[in-house]
């Protein structure tokens, strides 16, 4: 064996017995609490193997489910952020003197607002499921009373047959209106009520009582705005009520990130320290 082969069997003998030693962790993190023993070995670890060694954990779980919450509202609020935009945008892009540009410019915005209809649309969709699969852990806490409290429910009913028509149903388009104002154009997307009444395919009878006391053309800056608000309170107060009765295991789970995180951060900084500065010849 030459001295490349038993180099790749020394990397190789060391990487089975890592692997061995990641699955004698992910047997004993099963349960809470941890032994200090397991979390100071747990502690040791990389970012990726120690996820991978507390993946059955039992905070793990309800932990992944309140990230999922958060990411899918951030995207929720950066997608109308943008749509708003967006929306203002066009009307400089309508400003161009070369009718080739001008028009290549506007094509370009009502692709992008469509994308981020389709993406806020989604967004809610999502955060209302992942709310959905949380509310069992609240306390003291009408879930349906504070959604409705919160969220206009012809509003809520609405968006759910908004995102079943434009991701199932039918492809509408969000159309664009210019009016004059004294400090200029302004550009406003809507949406068509009557076209949404006659192919949008809206089954839910709240969400059609909410569309047809809509303005014949419904500015999807105003509409998004309203719910992004409501849907991200609702969002916030189920949060709060959970983070205020965080189980113990979840904590443990936390803790465990938090330190290997610190721990790597440490280690890190006794590298750079140790090395000696070396003088340019």
């Amino acid at each position: 064996m030459g001295d490349f082969g038993l180099f790749k069997h020394v990397v190789r003998y060391i990487n089975d017995q890592k692997e061995r030693e990641l699955l004698e962790l992910c047997q004993l993190a099963k349960s809470s609490p941890l032994p200090k023993e397991v979390r100071a070995r747990l502690i040791l670890l990389d970012s990726e193997s120690l996820r991978r060694a507390l993946v059955n954990h039992p905070g793990c779980k309800l932990n992944r489910k309140l990230q999922s919450v958060s990411a899918m509202a951030a995207l929720l609020d950066q997608s109308v952020y943008d749509l708003k935009i967006l929306c203002a945008e066009f009307a400089s892009a309508s400003a161009h003197v070369d009718k080739e540009e001008r028009l290549r410019a506007e094509a370009l915005i009502k692709r992008r607002v469509n994308k981020e209809l389709l993406t806020a649309c989604m967004a809610s969709s999502a955060l209302m499921a992942f709310l959905n699969r949380i509310k069992r852990q609240t306390q003291n806490f009408e879930f349906n009373v504070h959604k409705s409290q919160s969220i206009d429910p012809g509003l809520q009913d609405f968006m759910v047959d908004l995102r079943n028509a434009l991701g199932h149903s039918v492809h509408l388009e969000a159309r664009w209106n210019m009016s004059r104002k004294l400090q200029g154009w302004e550009s406003t997307f809507f949406l068509d009520r009557d076209l949404l009444l006659r192919e949008g395919e809206f089954k839910l009878e709240m969400g059609i009582n909410f569309l047809k006391a809509q303005p014949k053309k419904i500015d999807i800056s105003v509409l998004f705005e309203n719910y992004r608000k409501s849907a991200l309170s609702f969002k916030d107060a189920v949060v709060t009520n959970i983070e205020t009765h965080l189980p113990e295991e979840v904590a443990e789970y936390r803790i465990c990130i938090h330190k290997q995180k610190r721990e790597a951060h440490r280690m890190i900084l006794r590298a750079f320290r140790s090395k000696k500065p070396t003088l340019p010849l």
